[in-house]
């Protein structure tokens, strides 16, 4: 490595994820020229840059040396440009269309996303990418931007993403030291509870965290086809079954996340169960949640004026019988529904997950030979257990753009096919305020036989149609 050459190690909670990219594409409804904004966005990014150096570099394993364990780094130089924003150009799908459509990611060409790869080999991965491009009746434009998952989660990138917006607006920005150190920051917040653990032993720590197991999981002889589809869920339907639970919660209020979740693993457990062959032969399914960390760490601890863009994400794990699944429905049996959140409201509530358990995964990893030997403690491939990640809180949609954006229209993923995993899309809380029913969106990814029984469903036909 020259002389000028940067580098920030990335912390045990980056390294527990997995090596891909958090990928987002945000829509505008415009029709102003590219130029009018094209160099705004490129100086705010560069301004961006200079606050986060290490958007500028790529993602390395660490150097091998005698006795130290296998981690990741970001490597950047003094003279590393600021990332580029990329003219995809035309696609020949149109605004009007797609938007009326939901914007659907199946609908969406490909090649609109930058060209990464997320392997770290000898010549590193990038941190970070942005690419733009115009819709073919000139009535819309897509930002499709791309972040190493190791690097950060999507409430980092978020938060990127608002400093990003913040920087456009301003003139003259304020000059702000550099955003590194993140394993500093973390040791220090965790460093009484991860000195008391420091007599714990490995055995001891993965026994505390199912979520995680030594072994890896069991791959399918063959892997079934996929499908991937969003739906969207009015919010008042979600707010008539809450208010006919209430009398079953047991006093606990039931969040409109709480309760999204809790329909989504019944009503995907009910159509897996209906499938003719292949059924899950487990009694028990589990839910799998991605919490973010920050505020369990600390309330102060990721502040405006004191980001933490590092991964905090922690995974909540609840378990319920397949049989008490697919026999919930609000209708039939509204104390169950409400017993599976319970069950849910449990798995991440803050005396489950608090700077406690959180020094106790970083210390997990710490104390593994070698951080690839970790993987997730749930079942990935036999249509058992499913995955939820929610971005309903970014409030990406609440951000400003300035003259010739405005507001980001839509907020999607890529298309993506797996089984058993779902994204709740950041919410349109402006469109509630101003009265209009608001729809909740989720992304579904699952076995394609299973998403057309899904569809078939009766409650979940009433919940999204």
């Amino acid at each position: 490595m020259t002389n000028d050459m940067h580098v920030e190690p990335l912390s045990p909670l980056d390294l527990l994820m997995p090596a891909t990219y958090i990928r987002m594409l945000l829509t505008f409804d415009t029709s102003a020229p590219s130029t009018s904004f094209k160099e705004r966005l490129q100086r705010g990014l560069d301004i961006t840059s200079r606050r986060f150096p290490y958007l500028c570099g790529r993602v390395f394993p660490t150097s091998p040396t005698s006795g130290a364990k296998p981690s990741l780094e970001v490597r950047w130089s003094q003279a590393s440009d600021s990332p580029t924003l990329v003219d995809i150009g035309p696609i020949t799908e149109s605004y009007d269309s797609l938007s009326a459509g939901g914007m659907q990611p199946a609908s969406l060409p490909p090649h609109i996303w930058p060209t990464v790869d997320a392997t770290c080999g000898d010549s590193g991965a990038p941190v970070f990418a942005a690419s733009f491009f115009r819709f073919s009746d000139n009535k819309g434009l897509g930002l499709c931007l791309c972040m190493h998952h190791n690097v950060t989660d999507a409430a980092g990138l978020t938060d990127i993403i608002r400093f990003w917006v913040q920087a456009m607006a301003e003139s003259n920005p304020p000059s702000l030291s550099p955003a590194v150190g993140r394993c500093a920051r973390l040791e220090e917040k965790l460093s009484r509870q991860l000195d008391s653990l420091s007599s714990t032993s490995l055995d001891e720590l993965f026994a505390a965290h199912p979520e995680y197991s030594r072994a890896p999981p069991a791959m399918p002889s063959e892997f079934p086809t996929n499908a991937c589809k969003l739906y969207s869920v009015p919010l008042s339907r979600i707010q008539a079954i809450r208010e006919e639970l209430d009398s079953y919660a047991e006093g606990e209020k039931l969040t409109t996340n709480t309760l999204l979740c809790a329909m989504l693993w019944a009503s995907i457990t009910r159509a897996r169960l209906q499938r003719k062959s292949e059924r899950p032969s487990e009694a028990t399914s589990r839910l799998v949640m991605a919490v973010d960390g920050r505020q369990r760490i600390d309330p102060e601890f990721s502040k405006p004026e004191s980001m933490y863009v590092g991964n905090t994400i922690l995974y909540a794990l609840s378990g319920v019988s397949t049989t008490d699944l697919s026999e919930t429905n609000h209708q039939d049996s509204p104390r169950a529904i409400a017993a599976v959140c319970r069950a849910i409201t449990a798995s991440y509530a803050p005396e489950r997950i608090d700077s406690r358990s959180i020094a106790e995964v970083y210390s997990l990893v710490n104390k593994m030979g070698n951080y690839k030997g970790i993987f997730p403690g749930w079942d990935l491939f036999n249509s058992r257990d499913l995955t939820i990640t929610s971005w309903a809180n970014l409030d990406l949609h609440e951000l400003d753009f300035g003259e010739g954006l405005g507001n980001p229209t839509f907020v999607r993923p890529p298309y993506t096919e797996a089984d058993g995993v779902c994204i709740v899309l950041p919410r349109r809380r402006k469109i509630s305020a101003n009265h209009v029913d608001e729809k909740v969106e989720v992304q579904v990814m699952l076995r394609k036989d299973d998403m057309a029984l899904l569809e078939q469903d009766g409650f979940w036909r009433t919940l999204t149609q």
